[in-house]
């Protein structure tokens, strides 16, 4: 049985410019008419639900791009440190909610929403402060970018982190003499740390899933695309979760997964058994690969074309060596996927246009390849964007909370 809702007597603003209606017809969760009250009336059933918006506004659902679904359903159940203002308020919060995590006794402790910024001290905080939460437990205080973080001294022996400690893409900080000070940076966090993390199981990942996305709808958000396989590497299982939870109706907004794949070989298996960009239904489809390309300038590791006026010695991380990023976004362009591609300075948006633009004169690709964040840039860089048909994919969040960094 089909369901219709006539929406009138409104301020109907279904195009995301200029025009408006005052009327809007859905039969079957789809839009079927836009227009004025009577063309509305005159094209509803006679079972129709008739529904007064009063002059209010009706907006059409918003669709985030970037939104981690599961890491963000994660995050409600750790130590919130957003609104911390000082180191010493970050470890007070840490011996607090410590309690809260006593069901994983003598397991790893988590938080999230650091911001050196933010504190007092204006410094990262680092093993020692940690410590003085606990020494028996691992603790992982990841900072608000999610691109950096902190570890206590039982956390970096947790994860074999020492004074020999390297690796391609990121860093582990080190004190004047020469010990890690238990920051760690992109892949040192992403592709070390958090694969020595106790394995997140199917269940947990749905658990996450199904917490924050029923939360969605009611802040007005009708379409995701998430990024979940930096928390749960597992691309098959991961989809299977999510074409069952929107099969069943458990899933309120539809979603696309950003595919974070960690290896080459990985994403030629799941192309050749899953395809490429676009594949699904209304609920849930594949997106695009999603690649990164530097860091954050928060934690100082998006690549600049030029120095960090406050950090001269810092230069950014390339999160892949040359080679490997041009493997990757060759095989995704060849192969019909749309790539997003996680760029916040300049210097790292220069080098994928680059590439870009190399594959292009090979061949061409149906998809808009994409520039998630984008940060910094200047005329020329966005004027080849254009030229070159590459969108902006800018989160409103981070224009409201990094804004400041960039001077």
């Amino acid at each position: 049985m089909t369901r219709s809702i006539a929406f009138f007597n409104g301020n109907v603003r279904p195009c995301g410019d200029e025009r408006t209606a005052s009327a809007l017809l859905v039969e079957s969760g789809k839009v079927r008419c836009v227009g004025n009250d009577g063309d509305v009336k005159s094209l509803a059933p006679s079972d129709a639900e008739y529904v007064d918006l009063g002059g209010r506004t009706l907006l059409p659902g918003f669709y985030d791009t970037h939104l981690h679904l599961m890491e963000t359903g994660k995050s409600l159940g750790v130590t919130p440190l957003f609104d911390v203002s000082s180191i010493a308020a970050l470890i007070q919060r840490g011996r607090a909610d410590l309690e809260n995590q006593r069901d994983n006794a003598g397991g790893w402790v988590y938080g999230r929403g650091w911001n050196q910024e933010k504190l007092a001290e204006k410094r990262f905080p680092t093993r020692h402060d940690l410590d003085e939460i606990s020494t028996d437990r691992p603790i992982l205080y990841t900072r608000a970018c999610g691109i950096a973080a902190v570890l206590n001294t039982k956390g970096l022996e947790a994860v074999g982190i020492g004074r020999a400690f390297s690796i391609v893409g990121g860093q582990a900080d080190r004190d004047v003499s020469g010990e890690p000070n238990g920051i760690v940076r992109r892949e040192a966090l992403d592709g070390w740390v958090k694969r020595k993390l106790p394995p997140v199981t199917e269940a947990m990942a749905k658990n996450w899933l199904l917490e924050i996305a029923g939360r969605l709808p009611q802040v007005g958000l009708t379409s995701v695309q998430s990024d979940d396989l930096d928390l749960y590497y597992a691309p098959d299982s991961l989809t299977r979760i999510y074409r069952e939870c929107a099969a069943s109706g458990a899933l309120p907004v539809r979603t696309a997964q950003q595919y974070l794949f960690r290896s080459l070989e990985d994403f030629e298996r799941f192309t050749r058994i899953h395809g490429a960009t676009g594949k699904g239904d209304d609920d849930f489809n594949v997106g695009p690969l999603k690649i990164i390309v530097d860091g954050s300038l928060g934690s100082r590791t998006a690549v600049l074309r030029g120095a960090y006026a406050d950090a001269p010695e810092a230069k950014g991380i390339f999160v892949r060596t040359d080679e490997a990023l041009k493997e990757m976004l060759s095989y995704a362009h060849a192969n019909d996927w749309q790539i997003a591609a996680h760029n916040i300075g300049d210097g790292a948006l220069e080098k994928y246009l680059d590439l870009i633009e190399e594959l292009q004169r090979e061949r061409k690709n149906a998809w808009k390849h994409r520039v998630i964040h984008c940060q910094i840039g200047d005329t020329d860089l966005y004027e080849r964007m254009a030229r070159l048909g590459v969108g902006a994919d800018v989160q409103p969040p981070f224009v409201a909370s990094d804004w400041y960094w960039v001077a």
